[in-house]
């Protein structure tokens, strides 16, 4: 019986999987509510796993996480923040991990099939991406606006005379991220013949990735480059460099961030500055000052948003800033989060927080050289998407996550495979 639950339960996993995947930009209504279609998915998903009791908890997450919501709550209790968000969040997150846990181990022996599946659908998103930047530069509308698919698509935006492609994501903010694991093995297979992405599947997720113009997507592509050349890591570093540089400079929407960051540290910050760089300067100085305040535990789950407000009301020594958030709604300012995961982590968790995930990440880390590669593969995204946001739950984050952590155990398959 146990071996009959087992196969059917692997499919139906993979096949909500795709379904969160895709389906990020789609929001449907259920009893007036708006419901994320993809946050729908990932929680039939659990339902099932639980209906079925092969719902599984990673000890060593579970564990981080129960620790850190007992001192949330006395954080909390200290300084009068809502008890009552950080019990969602704590629930939420163990939910995210419990999931991907358990889809993990239901493709014990089989993970190359989930990774396999990821980029199947990098690759039709990058399809998709593609057809978005020929279809605006050829002026045909339907072809790259599709609000009238994806109802929660976010206003277009620009990079000179080229659109800046969100494909089946929000923007492309998060469709960036989410292609970066897919550009590094195909670049890996365009260099080095390795195999893992054919030609023109290579080629095409690449241009996708590119046609972005996203700061986080070329950040990725040069970490890529780094890792790929990490054997010669004068000629990595060199042509992530090059790149680097020669976006910063031409790539009008990463020029324009390039030069409000560089305004800052010289003194010269103006409110017209790039509204992504000013959000992020915004959140440097509330981490800054939250770190300072709270160094060893950090202000616990969800406390970034409570500190946030502390700090906001109390005012920056910075006259811009001020006047800037005088002139925006908090919502707008991204100060729920951070705006990137690592400000967050570093506010919410402490020190403690940041050696207990760090010395975890390690430990997971393989000597086998196929399956470092591909948590290598994870960290590049995992570094990408954490400076892009600091939502901690969101599927893609918890999947790569995952795949690095589950990759560990399959050593001896891939080492047998490989041989």
């Amino acid at each position: 019986m146990e071996g009959n639950l087992v196969i059917p339960l692997e499919k139906i996993s993979r096949a909500l999987v795709a379904l969160v995947f895709v389906s990020t930009a789609v929001f449907i209504q259920i009893q007036g509510f708006q419901v994320n279609l993809a946050q729908l998915m990932l929680v039939i998903l659990f339902l099932i796993l639980l209906a079925f009791s092969r719902l599984m908890l990673h000890k060593e997450i579970t564990l981080f996480l129960g620790f850190y919501f007992i001192i949330s709550i006395v954080i909390a209790l200290i300084n009068g923040f809502s008890i009552i968000h950080i019990l969602i969040s704590y629930l939420v997150l163990n939910m995210y991990a419990a999931v991907l846990n358990t889809v993990f181990h239901l493709h014990k022996g089989r993970i190359e099939k989930l990774l396999a599946l990821y980029l199947n659908i990098a690759f039709l998103a990058g399809i998709l991406g593609v057809i978005q930047e020929i279809s605006f530069l050829s002026n045909f509308r339907p072809g790259y606006d599709f609000k009238w698919l994806f109802n929660a698509y976010a206003k277009l935006t620009y990079s000179g005379i080229f659109l800046k492609v969100p494909s089946i994501f929000t923007e492309p903010g998060y469709f960036a991220p989410f292609m970066v694991p897919a550009a590094y093995l195909s670049l890996k297979s365009l260099i080095f013949r390795s195999g893992e992405v054919a030609k023109i599947k290579a080629i095409i997720i690449v241009a996708a990735l590119l046609f972005t113009f996203s700061i986080i997507g070329y950040l990725g592509l040069f970490l890529c480059l780094v890792v790929l050349f990490r054997k010669n890591w004068i000629i990595g570093i060199s042509l992530g460099v090059l790149f680097t540089l020669y976006a910063a400079v031409n790539v009008a929407s990463i020029k324009s961030r390039t030069d409000s960051v560089l305004d800052f540290f010289h003194g010269n910050l103006s409110i017209n500055a790039n509204f992504s760089a000013l959000v992020t300067i915004l959140n440097y100085h509330i981490t800054t000052q939250s770190f300072m305040t709270r160094p060893i535990f950090g202000a616990g789950i969800d406390g970034y948003e409570m500190v946030s407000s502390q700090i906001m009301a109390q005012g920056f020594p910075n006259e811009v800033l001020n006047k800037y958030i005088s002139m925006n709604h908090p919502d707008s300012l991204m100060v729920k989060d951070g705006s990137n995961l690592f400000f967050r982590i570093i506010v919410e968790f402490g020190l403690i927080g940041i050696f207990l995930i760090g010395f975890f990440m390690l430990s997971k880390f393989s000597e086998i050289s196929y399956v470092r590669s591909i948590q290598l593969m994870c960290l590049i995204f995992i570094v990408t998407y954490s400076l892009r946001t600091g939502q901690y739950l969101r599927f893609e984050l918890w999947f790569f996550i995952m795949l690095y952590v589950k990759i560990k155990g399959e050593e001896e398959y891939f080492q047998e495979n490989q041989s």
